[in-house]
Order: C-alpha cells, then sequence, then structure tokens
C-alpha cells in the first residue's frame, strides 16, 4: 500500500493528506453499508417488496424502490403500461407511413430504470434458464439480438413480472406465474367463484395500498440516502 510503502517519496504531508481520505472513504463505506442493510431487513418485512424479492433478478434494492414508486401498482392498468413507464419500451418514428422502432425511451425514472436494467443483466448471466418459463424465449432472444438489446428486454420482462406479482398479491412460481396478466377484468370463461376471487384480490390490493404510504416514504428515503452517498463516493 501507498502508507506502507517508504520509498515511495511521499512526503509527510501527502501521506497524512492520504490518509485522511482513505478514513472518509472508509466511513463512507461503513454509511452505504447500513443503509443496504436496513433497506434489506425493510425488504423482508413489507409484505409488497417481499413478495417481489421471489422474482430472479429482483434484490432489496429493486424490491424497495418500485415499491417506493408504485406501491401495489393498482396505477397501471396493464402489465405492459410499467415498463412503458419506466422507459424500458422503444422509441418510435414515423415516416413516409412507415414506422421505425428506434432506442428505448428512457422516460422515467432513471434510478429505478437503471436498477431493472443490473437485475437483467444478472439473469442472463445467473439463472438456470431451463427452470424458468422465459429460459427458451431468453435464448432464442439471445440468438438473434445484440447482448444490450437482450438486457433491455429482459428488464422489461421482469418489470411485466413484478407488476403481476404486486397486483395479484401472490409470490413469482418459477414455472407456472411468470405470465403477467395483461388485463384485470377477469376472464369471461372463468366461473362466477373464481372471477369473485379475483375481483376481490384486487379491492384488498388496493385498500393495502392506501396503508403503505409510510413503509413507502421510508423506502424512498433511504434511497435518496444511499443515491447521495454513491455520488460522494464516485466523487
Amino acid at each position: 500500500m501507498i502508507l506502507e510503502d517508504a520509498e515511495n517519496l511521499l512526503s509527510p504531508r501527502m501521506r497524512l493528506l492520504v490518509a485522511e481520505l482513505r478514513n472518509e472513504l472508509d466511513k463512507l463505506e461503513d454509511q452505504i453499508d447500513a443503509v443496504s442493510k436496513e433497506l434489506a431487513d425493510l425488504a423482508k418485512r413489507e409484505d409488497s417488496s417481499r413478495r417481489l424479492l421471489t422474482v430472479p433478478g429482483i434484490g432489496p434494492l429493486v424490491a424497495t424502490a418500485l415499491t417506493a414508486a408504485i406501491g401495489n401498482g393498482a396505477g397501471f392498468a396493464k402489465a405492459r403500461d410499467l415498463p412503458a413507464w419506466l422507459g424500458l419500451v422503444p422509441r418510435q418514428h414515423s415516416t413516409g407511413g412507415k414506422a421505425r422502432l428506434l432506442g428505448i425511451s428512457k422516460r422515467g425514472d432513471p434510478y429505478l430504470r437503471k436498477l431493472f436494467v443490473h437485475g437483467a443483466r444478472a439473469v442472463l448471466t445467473r439463472i438456470k434458464r431451463d427452470e424458468h418459463s422465459f429460459g427458451d424465449w431468453l435464448n432464442e432472444l439471445e440468438a438473434r439480438s445484440p447482448k444490450n438489446v437482450a438486457i433491455v428486454a429482459m428488464a422489461n420482462k421482469l418489470a411485466r413480472i413484478a407488476w403481476a406479482v404486486l397486483t395479484r398479491g401472490e409470490v413469482y412460481c418459477v414455472t407456472v406465474c411468470t405470465q403477467a396478466v395483461e388485463n384485470r377484468a377477469p376472464d369471461p370463461e372463468l366461473g362466477i367463484g373464481t372471477k369473485l376471487h379475483i375481483l376481490l384480490r384486487i379491492e384488498l390490493a388496493r385498500r393495502i395500498d392506501q396503508t403503505q404510504c409510510a413503509s413507502r416514504n421510508q423506502f424512498l428515503e433511504l434511497h435518496m440516502l444511499g443515491q447521495s452517498l454513491g455520488n460522494l463516493r464516485a466523487t
């Protein structure tokens, strides 16, 4: 290390300055670790965040940030509305009657979008795809698309799955529950008992969302603090 090397010709003043900077960095790392631990503990105690943790690629940071931002997801009518709100869908440019797809729109919260992209990158590199229903889709996508395109597409799918987990009030299931429902309306072919069950679950989720303001505010405060500490470390 620089300070332990007696032959690096650093002056005493410079050694003192480097030591002070190192102490400040160590304190900053301790603060970041403390905030991360608090977020992880809160994510395990709060119902919506705990269910989100069952989704691959979603950890305490994504779970608490998403819960703080949208609650139980009742503000989005369909699964595709959430990734669109996050800016994880392509922009469109029409000319001469032809629609052209461009890069992602990057609308919405850049911090939350970045978390989903990092989560998608982890999914591409770490999960066992044959254990998930989207595994074949992901393999085909990677075979025909650049890596970054596949990552953003996976982030889009994670957002849809997260919406389904929040609105259904259920945990993520590896092979059964990964397809996000596109509309809340019950299927007309379902029996009356199933329809009533779905409507009751939706109403219960809405009422629960009204009691989650304190948790969401706490999540938001911790994430703002974490971002500030991260910015300090980067500088």
